[in-house]
């Protein structure tokens, strides 16, 4: 603190004495930042950028206005940590005579904790990069002329460590943390053409056995002739699935899918199995992270746009790995509106409260190596499609409105009205031409299937969409998978899609040019890290396309 201090009132300086002073809590980063701001308190403020304390600068020319603005702005933990001794943490009603040694320890504990926070908001990134003990030199400002906050505007220069002894998941999830804070234009961009870590094989597929007839598991009524869920409103699917199918294989062919890349949308395995190769994994674990990264894809895919599902699946891993419970806060984490904790690491929104869809899947995941079929058809064909297994069809919103808009072009007004939404039922029957996708009623049904006192609950609908499109695959000489994927993009400006025209690889290769930029070390450091399940992906700030209607109320599907 010496040489330093006269920048500081008072009141801060033994609370951040003690705080720098706590290896413990903050590593080597404070002891460090504090020798630069000793020797060059202005270029570490330009470096750092005009944190919420003013940056250095304001320290320098007007300490105690700098102190109370710091009160002021953060006057819950700040307060807290320069006010409080360890006496205020403890529990109501007792004191230092009276307290036992653990309640003294917590009371400590709480403490150094608001300490902890103090510094980290003091200078933005500090606690996040510090743990390497090598920030200062790495530092980086993309716009010398542009003040902004850490990892916004600053980056920290790539770092020649190897991916053993690179950034971790607290370093990763601080920084990621860290970007939220600013608006999504002012986040850091991917490079042009992502990190260069994936090639564009798509039709050279990852090495692999035999794999199962998907279409075999799905959901079906044993009893054939039992009536459908909601009024039996998909026998008409039933009945036209040869005529539906041939009109849905022409439509397709009318797109020129055929000979788009869009075809290969699913063929991500190939790809990801060579560069987890490339980073250093062998033959096994690299088939093992393609396995693990598709169930945990498909697992976290339920209202969720594709860069956020790959960010949330790669943490999971990088959890596991570790032998971190997923539903652990290690990170910043989220903070509900009125100041309670939330239950997702910040930046990773998952589904895991109790009921929680994400957190039910990953369950499954865990317990199993795989998803129950028979209540989850699409997040399970959808992790098997992106291993490479592109023998069933991942029946999503989009083909759901594809299927019906199409029967409703073959016969106008043949749409049941269970499939219309009820406030659309009066001007679809007085109308049929006005069917837009907003009209149609896209969750597939369930229903209690087997004999009394052994039944089970399938979704039903399910295998009704999914067999006409099989036999359009069937018509057009292509997978399953091919087949949904050309009618995603075919249909799309049809159905309401949206989307880039990108594909799973693509996305990752753009998340980890941000998360190599994020972390300051090289694209080929970054993929090895989050490879070898060590740190998660890093987010860009524009959304991306919603992979195959996993995308909020692109999702209304998935029971």
């Amino acid at each position: 603190m010496a040489g330093y201090e006269q920048y500081l009132p008072p009141g801060l300086r033994g609370p951040l004495k003690d705080i720098f002073g706590m290896a413990r809590v903050v590593g080597e980063g404070g002891a460090g930042l504090l020798n630069s701001i000793r020797q060059d308190p202005m270029a570490v403020n330009q470096a750092i950028g005009d944190s919420m304390v003013g940056g250095i600068q304001s320290a320098v020319s007007d300490p105690v206005g700098t102190a109370r603005n710091v009160i002021r702005d953060t006057a819950g933990t700040v307060q807290r940590a320069l006010t409080n001794t360890a006496v205020d943490y403890l529990p109501e009603g007792v004191t230092l005579t009276t307290a036992t040694p653990d309640q003294l320890k917590e009371a400590n504990d709480a403490r150094y904790t608001d300490m902890a926070s103090t510094m980290a908001m003091a200078v933005p990134g500090a606690k996040a990069l510090g743990a390497t003990g090598k920030i200062v030199g790495r530092v980086q400002v993309r716009d010398p002329s542009s003040m902004g906050s850490l990892l916004g505007n600053v980056s920290l220069k790539p770092s020649s460590s190897d991916a053993s002894s690179g950034p971790g998941i607290l370093e990763a999830l601080e920084a990621r943390a860290a970007q939220m804070e600013f608006k999504p234009s002012d986040r850091i961009q991917p490079a042009t053409g992502g990190a260069g870590i994936f090639d564009r094989d798509y039709q050279t597929p990852a090495p692999s056995g035999a794999f199962e007839d998907l279409s075999l598991k799905y959901p079906r009524n044993p009893d054939p002739s039992a009536a459908l869920p909601k009024g039996d409103r998909a026998r008409i699917l039933v009945d036209k699935r040869e005529e539906i199918s041939s009109a849905l294989a022409d439509r397709i062919r009318a797109t020129g899918q055929l000979d788009a890349d869009t075809r290969y949308f699913y063929h991500t395995d190939g790809p990801v199995y060579r560069a987890a190769k490339a980073a250093g994994l062998s033959d096994t674990e690299a088939q093992s992270y393609l396995r693990d990264l598709s169930n945990n894809v498909a697992a976290t895919s339920p209202r969720t746009k594709v860069e956020e599902n790959l960010r949330n699946a790669t943490l999971v891993m990088a959890k596991d790995s570790q032998n971190i419970p997923f539903r652990e806060i290690v990170g910043p984490g989220t903070i509900r509106p009125d100041g309670t904790k939330g239950i997702s690491e910040k930046g990773y929104p998952m589904m895991t409260a109790k009921g929680g869809i994400h957190g039910g899947l990953l369950d499954d995941v865990a317990a199993t190596g795989e998803m129950d079929v028979a209540r989850n058809p699409k997040p399970s064909n959808f992790g098997a499609n992106l291993s490479g297994n592109r023998s069933g069809v991942t029946m999503d919103t989009h083909a759901i409105r594809g299927t019906l808009m199409t029967l409703n072009e073959m016969q106008p007004g043949s749409v049941p009205d269970g499939f219309i939404l009820p406030k659309f039922r009066d001007q679809y029957v007085k109308d049929p031409s006005v069917l837009t996708p907003n009209m149609i009623d896209d969750t597939l049904a369930s229903q209690m299937t087997g004999p009394k006192g052994d039944t089970t609950k399938l979704q039903t609908e399910y295998p009704v969409f999914a067999d006409i499109w099989h036999d359009a695959a069937s018509k057009l000489g292509v997978s399953p998978a091919e087949a949904q994927s050309m009618g995603w993009f075919g249909f799309g400006d049809e159905t309401n899609l949206g989307s880039a025209r990108k594909t799973p690889v693509d996305i990752f290769d753009d998340r980890l040019s941000v998360t190599a930029q994020a972390l300051g070390i090289t694209p080929e450091e970054a993929a090895k890290s989050v490879f070898r399940r060590k740190i998660p992906l890093l987010m860009a700030p524009f959304a991306a396309a919603p992979l195959l209607g996993m995308q909020g109320y692109q999702d209304q599907n998935q029971q």
